[in-house]
């Protein structure tokens, strides 16, 4: 039987013969799609790819890939790139004491503030620790940048 007709009697459906078990022992299963390399069994690795035809393994023209370097995601911005400033302000690392009503207060002081949004847990109900003020313009929104990025505020806890 050639290899062709090994193929066409495969791929009419019929499935090869089960391995009989001799002397008790269990043989190793097998795929049941016929062998492309003729039955041999053995694997073969395939032949070395060279811009000259030669038979070499190494060098540029290696039959082997490199992988490509890690990527920077699309999302991540350039460090050389300024963000397109914006009226909406990002505050980070509040106490979870901390109120919209403490953050209007603190940023009235530079401008007008027109929404104040602290992030709450849905099943806690806890604030998360981060909200977003939007401020009238873009003008006040970078002046409160100057005036209050990094300082540290605590609400005033009445006793």
């Amino acid at each position: 039987m050639s290899h062709q007709d090994t193929y066409n009697e495969y791929s009419n459906g019929a499935q090869p013969a089960a391995p009989s078990s001799q002397d008790g022992a269990r043989g190793r299963s097998r795929s049941r799609s016929p062998a492309r390399n003729g039955g041999s069994g053995s694997y073969r690795s395939p032949a070395p790819r060279s811009p000259n035809g030669g038979g070499g393994g190494g060098g540029s023209g290696s039959y082997r890939r490199r992988s490509p370097g890690p990527r920077k995601p699309n999302h991540a911005p350039s460090v050389s790139v300024n963000p397109t400033p914006s009226n909406v302000l990002g505050v980070f690392g509040l106490s979870i004491r901390t109120q919209e009503r403490d953050l209007q207060d603190e940023f009235n002081r530079f401008g007008r503030v027109e929404k104040v949004t602290i992030v709450y847990d849905q099943r806690t109900d806890r604030s998360r620790g981060f909200g977003f003020i939007v401020m009238s313009s873009v003008d006040e929104a970078t002046r409160c940048i100057q005036e209050l990025n990094g300082v540290v505020s605590l609400p005033q806890t009445s006793t």
